[in-house]
């Protein structure tokens, strides 16, 4: 069972030395994309709000 679980570890070792880890600068880039996408879904969402609202304004009162 501990040789097992010795040799289980030596290979998450091995393994964790084959994983590729992003750098700062792709972390950057990969947080200004969630932002502008983020601003962008919510400008959207609040033009159609906007123009929902008006609508329904002027159908109804």
């Amino acid at each position: 069972m501990i040789e097992r679980l010795k040799r289980y570890l030596k290979e998450v070792k091995l393994e964790w030395g084959k994983v590729s880890k992003p750098t700062y600068k792709d972390i950057w880039g990969s947080t200004v994309v969630v932002i502008v996408a983020v601003a962008i879904v919510a400008v959207y969402l609040w033009i159609v709000d906007f123009v929902l609202g008006r609508i329904i304004r002027l159908l109804f009162f």
